[in-house]
């Protein structure tokens, strides 16, 4: 990290260093950001140097929770190849966050892995021109969040905005060289619970029991954190044959998977990668798994041990820790303590020497079960409050290690070499810029998104790892639950009933509202779920529905999410690439619909089906292989074409609504002698209100007329 004050431009301002083991700027980063922490002076925001940017010389880049990225695309020769981050509202905390990731990320995960920044300043108006300019690039569900804080009216309109200023990591200085970038969010490495599999992976389940995704990605990140490049090799690889917000890659600057407009399939961006060397997918989690596992590569272990610090039951533990906290100083000193960056500091003491396997969990959990106990039997003393928020400020960081990303560059040299005054030069510009030689090519592993957890979110946080669990032990009962009284995520059977939780927003409105609109129509009442009511429950509400499944005792069930598009017309652009992305890799196109999930017994096994069991249908003739197992009678097959009909007759003829990522769900009890199937249409999240069916895109005439044919060739 750099000085308010120093050079930044065209990354030439990392200066190399003899560091120990590979020639790396160990070394030099950690002076600069000692150099800067001794000198700086947070009442000096005047001393920054003040930008002069006009919003036609930016382009947004993306944004978190938090703060906004914007590109710098002007003349101005110091600012070439940077972007800046701006902090939604209150700017002035992005002094602490500099601190924070100078003080306290640097020496957690090493200065290597960290790109120089520097903190600068802005007009207000300056921000808040580019903040209007930027608008309506934004995703619509981030817009809520401006970089002026208006809202605020003790804030002086002169008072500047402070900003960070670093390199933009898609961008290469070097001329006529490639640059691919791989950007990755790794997620918690370590097995929480013994015997089941890693939290990212439960929580596949518990987001598609919440209708959050649609496929389970078999990633996983305790692969991709592993000590083998095979293992790591095969996470990435996962990663991108489903990515789900935790893969992404750039060329040269522009983003090309997942898919974009310009670039709709694998093939074609696979058919973009800038060397022989990196010819397909495979080949390039093949490198990456190398560039991240290999022996030159102790980042694995760091952010394991980190991630201990917040793993299993210690969820469970801090949040009682925090409580103790809050009785003693109370809620507003006890959350100002775990924010100050010297209480971060405090808690690295000694951290070299914690496991970065599942034993650090072991040690994590036992030192805060200690300390409950403790606090519990024993007078409160100032030991005990230090020991407690060092163990509080340890989770949060482990909070940290589990959301933040990495950035893989991959250099292509290319031309670049051949034209290199001296291969001597030229390698040592590229060592000074944090990049290793690998197989021919040139990489850098940067961290991003390393910010500071609010204490704020700890009682959030103490129950996920259960719901998760539960989640996951529910996989393949959740859809078929009956009125036992049961419950997981989100879903609460009760006999005849199923309360759904309400989803709140625009998605939970849709849905209440077409199910009361459907109440009233006669003709809808046969093919939708009756509506029961709508209740709150400390807070949460619940749509009450007709439970499908009630009374079956061998319930057999399928359900078909129809259409050839399942994103609204008001979908954000990355909403539509990654629903877009998606539909080429199912049947979505090819049918206008595909099977979500189903169950049917086949003499006395119990069979399966959908991306969430690993068995996922991808074309036709598996499709029809399915409905022939599934109605395996006459009286299933001709009971599904008549419910089938009943929903097309009702849907030709209304034109209130067009149903985006709605399904049709068939059941029937295998324990009948003759049994019957039924047909309901279901998920109204995305029931979009029109006044003429030419409004309705949704492709879902697509899918009925090709389920019709199917069922029609089954029953002939």
């Amino acid at each position: 990290f750099n000085s308010s004050s120093s050079n930044n431009n065209n990354n030439n301002h990392i200066n190399s260093s003899k560091g120990h083991g590979y020639p790396q700027m160990g070394g030099s980063h950690l002076a600069n950001a000692e150099a800067a922490i001794r000198h700086w002076d947070t009442s000096e925001v005047e001393s920054l140097p003040e930008l002069q940017i006009q919003p036609s010389d930016v382009e947004y880049l993306g944004e978190g929770n938090a703060n906004i990225v914007v590109g710098y695309r002007g003349s101005n020769p110091s600012l070439k190849g940077c972007a800046l981050r701006l902090r939604k509202g209150d700017s002035t905390r992005l002094q602490a966050d500099w601190r924070y990731s100078c003080e306290v990320i640097a020496q957690l995960f090493g200065p290597e892995y960290l790109e120089a920044c520097s903190l600068v300043r802005l007009a207000r108006s300056q921000v808040a021109a580019i903040d209007e300019a930027i608008f309506s690039l934004r995703p619509a569900e981030r817009r809520k969040k401006r970089l002026t804080s208006e809202s605020d009216p003790s804030t002086p309109s002169s008072e500047p905005i402070l900003a960070l200023k670093m390199t933009e990591l898609t961008k290469t200085f070097v001329p006529k060289a490639k640059l691919l970038t791989v950007e990755l969010k790794p997620k918690c490495g370590l097995i929480e619970r013994r015997g089941l599999p890693s939290r990212y992976q439960m929580l596949q389940h518990w987001k598609k029991q919440n209708a959050k995704i649609d496929t389970i990605s078999n990633y996983d990140p305790v692969k991709l954190l592993s000590r083998g490049p095979t293992d790591a090799a095969e996470g990435v690889l996962a990663a991108l044959e489903e990515p789900q917000n935790n893969i992404r890659v750039a060329l040269d600057g522009q983003w090309i998977f997942p898919a974009t407009p310009s670039t709709s399939s694998s093939a074609t961006w696979q058919a973009q990668l800038p060397s022989p060397q990196l010819p397909d997918k495979e080949a390039l989690a093949s490198f990456l798994g190398e560039a991240l596992a290999g022996p030159s590569g102790p980042l694995r272990e760091r952010l394991r041990r980190v991630q201990a610090w917040a793993s299993g039951d210690a969820e469970k533990l801090v949040d009682q820790l925090y409580n103790f906290l809050k009785l003693h100083l109370g809620a507003e000193k006890t959350d100002a303590i775990l924010q100050d960056v010297s209480t971060f500091q405090q808690c690295l003491a000694d951290f070299e020497h914690c496991p970065c396997d599942e034993t650090g969990i072991d040690a994590a959990v036992a030192a805060m079960d200690g300390l409950v106990t403790a606090a519990s039997v024993e007078p409160w003393s100032e030991e005990l409050q230090h020991e407690m928020q060092r163990w509080c400020c340890r989770f949060l960081l482990g909070r940290c290690a589990n959301d933040l990303g990495l950035m893989v560059n991959v250099l292509v040299p290319g031309l670049a070499q051949q034209h290199a005054e001296s291969e001597e030069d030229f390698v040592a510009q590229l060592i000074a810029a944090r990049y290793k030689p690998l197989r021919g090519l040139w990489y850098r592993i940067s961290i991003i998104d390393a910010d500071r957890k609010s204490p704020e979110k700890i009682p959030e946080y103490a129950s996920q790892l259960d719901t998760y669990v539960e989640a996951y032990r529910q996989r393949f009962s959740s859809s078929a639950a009956q009125g036992t009284g049961g419950h997981i995520e989100g879903i609460v059977y009760d006999g005849d009933v199923v309360w759904k939780k309400d989803q709140g927003g625009e998605r939970g409105w849709k849905e209440l509202s077409f199910l009361r609109w459907a109440a009233e129509d006669a003709h809808c009442r046969h093919i939708v779920p009756s509506l029961i009511g709508y209740r709150r429950t400390d807070d949460v509400g619940h749509i009450g529905m007709e439970n499908l499944l009630a009374g079956l005792k061998l319930p057999s069930f399928v359900d078909v999410k129809m259409g050839t598009r399942t994103w609204g017309p008001n979908a954000s652009p990355e909403k539509v690439r990654s629903q877009a992305s998606k539909a080429k890799l199912r049947t979505t196109g090819l049918l206008g619909f595909y099977i979500v999930s189903g169950k049917y017994r086949s003499g006395e096994e119990i069979l399966h089906v959908g991306p969430d069991v690993g068995k996922e249908l991808k074309d036709r003739a598996e499709v029809r292989r399915f409905f022939q197992g599934f109605l395996h009678t006459e009286s299933l097959r001709k009971s599904a074409q008549k419910g089938l009909q009943s929903v097309r007759s009702w849907w030709q003829e209304q034109d209130r609504y067009a149903f985006y990522a709605s399904s049709l769900f068939f059941s029937y009890d295998h324990c009948l002698e003759s049994p019957t199937c039924k047909v309901k249409m279901i998920d109204f999240t995305h029931a979009e209100a029109i006044t003429d069916k030419s409004e309705d895109l949704s492709g879902y005439r697509f899918g009925l007329d090709q389920l019709e044919m199917m069922f029609a060739s089954l029953v002939q």
